[in-house]
């Protein structure tokens, strides 16, 4: 009996962080479901001292920019006409309770709207949250709006974000943060720039209000570690000195280190750290050239911001269980990734996740998982095996590129199995990813190729030979698929000649060739990109193939060099 209390025990206290998120979401709307500003931030003032561990890393799932109830925020609103500039927050406004405003003044056409954003408020600092509107010093001011640009054919705009503050009893207005995301190169209709997320707004805005650091500092390596206050901890913004091996401390001065913000060192190659980090958050937060192995702590639940892995010489991650979320475009990019291994509390995935593939070969999302996001895997570079499993119900616009040869293992059944078959892709019924190959990308004189389900996916080419023919086998199993980059950069080649079991050819299987003379496909593939040869990278490269032959199709469209022959 006494050993099932401590399992039941146990059991208990892991699933306490999700019951907080669970509670914090509720606690939440229903302080905002109050009838006048004043009970809304009373009810939300003891929000924010219940739940400070939620809010201090997570809690961002839960929209909380909810319409003002009552106009007396109107009057709230301050003159920015002649603000003064400032980098920090004034002296007069340090020990000053807040109300928080958000004007969104959008193009034309559609409706300005201004909210509460509750995300702040139940964030700052609580000498900074005021309880009522008599309570209030002073305002905090943020503004979303558009800034015509004059440099595009057509209409964009750059999308501006300012935040401003000022005392209510008057006094100076101040300008402390002012940045703006650009619209992209090209696309259809009016162009913006990307709208930030509450969350890494408030990444800016918290800066102004937790800015003390504290350091820690390493005389035999020269070197210290920096740390920015974040309300009940602080996390690690950076590392100065040599460290092959960097262990982050619990504690820096009695205070509980909680997170990682930036950690940008070029000497680490062996990085740990420990129990009680919760986050790992901001653009390329760990930025360490020569990373070879990183161990993660069971508390770690987020891990957000772009890139948030960027240019190591790691090839596997393996995350810890009780990661619950990987946020938008946080992995999208490791050229060295070989393997990545997820763990089953993974709830979230950002969209972008692994957009650009990995080095790898296979990836394998766990079970509990429910949705995939939009442009997951959408260059699946080498990875050939892709396992989804019963849990995801929805998935999201632009995944696994219909170009490439991935297959796609899942229960039979499953809403994934439904969505392979209605998006024709390559289907294996499949009940676990430990079920599922897991292949090897292996070597052959100059060719590297991987082998999946008795076919070979050519990989590269590394030769120097002007004539250069594919074998009908690699591994000891027909080639298949010629994959994106397989002969790429090769000055000396002049003529190509595919085997007849090439089935599909994918975008840009032959680029940067620019002595290349003739491509020779003696079959009609069944998937053929228009694009399988830059015609732009390759010179003068004219294609070979019979006249009934899939590749006899594409020139009358893309202009592709094309001349009927028999092998």
């Amino acid at each position: 009996m006494k050993r099932l209390l401590i399992v039941l025990l146990v059991l208990l206290l892991c699933a306490l962080p999700a019951l907080a998120e669970d509670t914090f979401k509720s606690a939440a709307y229903d302080a905002t479901d109050a009838d006048t500003t004043d009970e809304q931030l009373a009810g939300m003032y003891e929000v924010a001292s219940k739940y400070s561990a939620v809010l201090e890393s997570g809690g961002w799932d839960v929209d909380l920019d909810i319409e003002a109830v009552d106009s007396i925020l109107d009057t709230l609103i301050p003159d920015v006409t002649d603000a003064q500039t400032a980098d920090s927050l004034p002296e007069e406004l340090k020990n000053a309770k807040f109300i928080p405003i958000y004007d969104q003044f959008q193009t034309t056409g559609y409706i300005d709207r201004r909210t509460v954003p509750w995300a702040f408020y139940l964030r700052l600092p609580e000498a900074n949250r005021a309880k009522s509107i008599e309570d209030a010093d002073a305002v905090l001011y943020v503004t979303e709006t558009f800034d015509r640009r004059g440099d595009y054919i057509g209409t964009a705009y750059n999308r501006v974000y300012q935040v401003f503050a000022a005392r209510l009893d008057g006094g100076p207005v101040y300008r402390l943060i002012h940045t703006l995301t650009t619209p992209p190169q090209s696309g259809m209709g009016a162009l913006a720039g990307q709208r930030l997320s509450q969350e890494d707004l408030w990444r800016r805005i918290c800066n102004l209000f937790y800015n003390t650091q504290l350091e820690l500092l390493y005389p035999e390596q020269n070197g210290k570690a920096t740390f920015r206050l974040t309300g009940s901890g602080c996390c690690l913004v950076g590392l100065d000195g040599t460290f092959p091996r960097y262990e982050v401390p619990t504690e820096v001065e009695g205070i509980p280190v909680t997170g990682i913000e930036k950690l940008r060192n070029s000497t680490v190659e062996e990085l740990i750290l420990p129990e009680g980090i919760t986050y790992i958050s901001g653009y390329q937060a760990i930025d360490c050239v020569n990373l070879t192995s990183i161990q993660f702590p069971s508390t770690l639940k987020r891990i957000t911001g772009e890139d948030v892995f960027t240019s190591m010489e790691l090839t596997t991650l393996t995350f810890n269980e009780g990661l619950e979320e990987i946020g938008k475009k946080s992995i999208d990019d490791e050229k060295n990734l070989r393997e990545i291994n997820l763990p089953s509390t993974l709830r979230i995935l950002g969209s972008g996740f692994l957009s650009y593939g990995i080095s790898g070969t296979w990836v394998a999302l766990p079970e509990g998982l429910t949705r995939i996001p939009d442009q997951f895997l959408t260059s699946t570079r080498n990875v050939e095996c892709v396992f989804l499993p019963a849990s995801i119900e929805d998935i999201r616009g632009n995944v696994l590129n219909s170009d490439n040869s991935t297959r796609v293992y899942a229960p039979e059944g499953s809403a994934a199995a439904a969505w392979a078959a209605e998006k024709g892709k390559t289907y294996i019924p499949c009940e676990s990813a430990e079920d599922m190959p897991h292949p090897i990308i292996e070597t052959e004189g100059d060719f590297t190729y991987i082998v999946v389900e008795g076919e070979t996916m050519l990989v590269s080419y590394t030769g120097a030979d002007e004539e250069v023919t594919v074998p009908d086998e690699l591994g000891g199993c027909p080639v298949t698929v010629i994959k994106q980059g397989s002969f790429k950069k090769l000055d000396n080649l002049k003529n190509l000649y595919f085997p007849k079991t090439i089935r599909q050819l994918e975008l840009w299987a032959v680029t940067s060739c620019k002595n290349l003379e003739g491509i020779y496909v003696p079959c009609s593939p069944e998937k053929v990109h228009f694009s399988f040869m830059s015609n732009s990278s390759c010179g003068d490269c004219r294609v070979y193939a019979p006249a009934d032959s899939t590749i006899a199709a594409i020139p009358e469209v893309y202009k592709l060099p094309w001349t009927e022959w028999e092998p």
